[in-house]
């Protein structure tokens, strides 16, 4: 359960982080104005970082229905402390490393919290995500067909608005990143025809 869990959020969050990621310009400046450009940095750490937090949120789900809520206490007391004297220690060289402290802070958290895990068996858990392999790239897959097609309309000096520029990567992406899923036959396929053909039905 709970590694299909983790593969329908994997098979979502992958791709929609990625490509907010890589077109982190262009979505800030459609939604906030090229005023806001210098915050783009921090978009891409952001994503980084939300692409653990739901990892960590079915870890630590996975203590509390072991009833084991002191070892839950004390990752949550280390990993705390761990990311107060991070951002402590880095603070003195700017903003962005405080976010950046957040990164690790997160990546430590994702393994103690697997690593320490009485569901778990040690590191051998750490090992049961090679499952994320495919979806890392369909993904990777994904962000080259958009980075591809920002290639095109730049090199063709192609004019297009913001907003359907944006539609149109983010749909050649999507349809790319859905093919590959159809054809490694990941587990999500299945669910897609099913709500397919409830649709279809209706």
């Amino acid at each position: 359960a709970v590694t299909k869990s983790s593969k329908i959020i994997a098979f979502i969050s992958f791709p929609l982080l990625f490509f907010i990621m890589i077109k982190a310009e262009d979505i800030t400046i459609f939604l906030f104005t090229a005023k806001w450009s210098g915050s783009i940095i921090f978009m891409h750490f952001f994503c980084i970082i939300k692409l653990f937090a739901p990892f960590i949120a079915i870890q630590r789900e996975l203590i509390l229905a072991k009833g084991d809520s002191k070892l839950l206490l004390r990752i949550f007391i280390f990993t705390s402390l761990f990311e107060i004297l991070l951002t402590l220690f880095l603070i003195r060289f700017g903003i962005l490393y405080v976010v950046f402290s957040t990164i690790i802070a997160r990546i430590v958290q994702f393994i103690t919290y697997t690593k320490f895990n009485p569901a778990n068996n040690g590191w051998r858990s750490l090992a049961e995500y090679r499952w994320a392999g495919p979806y890392f790239l369909m993904t990777a897959a994904m962000a080259l067909t958009v980075l591809g097609l920002e290639a095109v309309i730049h090199f063709t000096h192609l004019t297009l608005p913001l907003v359907v520029k944006l539609m149109v990567e983010f749909g050649l992406g999507g349809l790319v990143y859905l093919l590959l899923a159809y054809k490694i036959k990941v587990d999500e396929v299945e669910m897609i025809n099913h709500v397919k053909g409830i649709l279809l039905r209706r």
